[in-house]
This record gives structure tokens, sequence and C-alpha cells, in this order.
């Protein structure tokens, strides 16, 4: 029985340890240089173009459900939304309201806050397809990028005020800082490391 044990026991070492170097093989496969051809340009291109339009293109015009109203007024007012009180979202979609009043003063502030979460809905689509095209090919960024963006809550929360644009925006950026570093020759520096550290603590 001691002797079966034994040999059940390094069969499955073995099966691990297999299942193990396929793996490090797949994460080490060879990935194609990027900005080495116009696949790229195309890429990033489609995914702003395409993201900004669907985004931009159904951003609503009226207050919406959840904390919409809340951001609306925050931004229109200067005043603070409900706690955690959100200051750099009151910051950022202030200024864009505050912006549009000199600029398209008839346009209502609730579209205008719809239009900025498209922006950085988009904006983080394209920093997605940057991070994954770091580690991966053009083909498999491209289409994790499309199921992120398309996504039912990355959609729904892209055109409409809410905090969860400008967060996706520095989760996607913070992302992005990883792939880069890690795929740098001399990885990550000291200042890269401080930069790094002021970007997680943004998505925070």
């Amino acid at each position: 029985m001691a002797k079966k044990s034994v040999t059940n026991t390094t069969g499955k070492v073995s099966r691990k340890w297999a299942h193990g170097m396929r793996v490090l093989r797949w994460q080490c496969a060879p990935v194609s240089p990027m900005w080495q051809s116009t696949e790229d340009y195309v890429s990033i291109l489609l995914v702003a173009v395409c993201t900004a339009l669907a985004y931009l293109g159904c951003a609503a015009d009226s207050i919406a459900a959840g904390d919409s109203g809340d951001i609306v007024v925050s931004a229109v007012t200067g005043s603070t939304p409900h706690p955690p009180g959100y200051p750099l979202v009151s910051i950022f979609y202030g200024t864009t309201v505050w912006m549009a009043s000199r600029f398209a003063p008839t346009v209502p502030p609730t579209f205008i806050c719809s239009l900025t979460s498209g922006v950085l809905g988009s904006a983080a689509s394209c920093m997605l397809f940057l991070a994954c095209r770091r580690v991966s090919d053009n083909a498999p960024s491209v289409l994790f990028t499309c199921l992120y963006s398309w996504g039912r809550h990355i959609w729904s929360y892209s055109i409409v005020p809410e905090v969860f644009a400008l967060n996706n925006f520095f989760v996607c950026g913070a992302l992005l800082f990883v792939a880069h570093n890690m795929t740098r020759p001399h990885g990550f520096t000291v200042a890269s490391l401080r930069a790094g550290a002021l970007l997680f603590g943004l998505a925070m």
C-alpha cells in the first residue's frame, strides 16, 4: 500500500510539473514587436474610434439611475457628493462642465457629464489594448479589448455620469504601467515606481 501511495503521489507531482511547464512555455511565447506593422496602428485607431462613437452616441442627456444626479449636482455647484465624497470626480467633471458653460452654454450639464464618461471609457479601452499588446499579439489584444469594452457594466457606466468611468480609466492606466515596465529591458526604476504609486493611489 505504501509503495502504491508513493507511486500515485509521484505521478500527481509529475503531471503538475508538466502542466506548469506548459503554462510557462505559453507565458514565455515570443510576442511580435509592437508598432512594427500597420496592424497595431489600425487596431488602436479602430478601438479609439469605435468605442468613442458607441459611448458618445449613446450618452444620456438626462439623469439616469444610481448616483448620476448626485454627480451632476456636484459638478454644477461645486458641492460634495455623498460619502466618501469623490473629490477627484467632482474636480474632473466640474472642470468639464465649467469649460462647456463657456463654449457651449446651451448644452445641458447632464449631457456634458455623460460625454465626459464616454471619453474616459474610450481612453480606458485604448490603454487596455496597449497593455494587452505589450504581453500578447495583436489579435488576442483586440479580442480582449472588445470583450471588455462591450461588457454590460463597462458599457452602462460609460454613457452616464458616474464615478466608475474615471476609476476604469485609472485602473487601465495602472495595467498599462505594469505591462510597460515588466517588458522593458531594465524593468522598474525608482522614478517609475514613484509614478506607479501615484497612479495606483488614484485608481483606488
